[in-house]
């Protein structure tokens, strides 16, 4: 939503975007609750449900790429863009944030999982390990605090496995 505001895309422009993308990401990521759900339900193989579900949600997904590219471009192309509002964001970012490519390995360990087909759960416990982890050792956060965001996952287990 910054970056949309940052190029003076109106809100609801931006939001459409990200709720577009969210969407397709939810229809198809194998650690999605409603994906796995469908084929639990019926008794087909999850991959083969993401599968039958692309011919529908690629498309759409184009579709919706077209018209916020198009929307994107028309509403910067005419105006110059300030890149200060930009620039502070991402200033904000740098200045509260250690940024590091090795922040970018617990989704990349998810992916991973789930492209080697594991289990969505534990899959998804070995990402948020790892970021709690990387949260202490790259920035800098206290153990307490890293372990007290991973309590309520935690906690959640024994009520997903039921």
């Amino acid at each position: 939503m910054g970056i949309g505001a940052g190029f003076d895309i109106p809100m609801y422009w931006t939001a459409g975007a990200v709720v577009s993308g969210a969407f397709f990401g939810d229809k198809i990521s194998p650690l999605s609750d409603t994906t796995n759900l469908a084929p639990a339900v019926t008794g087909v193989n999850l991959f083969d449900h993401i599968r039958n579900m692309m011919p529908t949600t690629v498309p759409a997904m184009l579709i919706a790429f077209a018209i916020y590219a198009t929307v994107g471009y028309t509403l910067i192309g005419s105006q110059q863009v300030d890149f200060s509002k930009i620039e502070s964001i991402t200033g904000g970012i740098e200045a509260n944030f250690n940024l590091s490519l090795l922040l970018l390995l617990p989704p990349v360990v998810v992916i991973v999982l789930a492209l080697k087909k594991m289990p969505a759960l534990p899959s998804l416990f070995a990402g948020v390990l790892l970021g709690a982890v990387l949260a202490v050792t790259v920035q800098g956060i206290s153990c307490m605090t890293s372990s007290a965001s991973c309590i309520p996952v935690i906690r959640s287990i024994p009520a997903l496995l039921k």
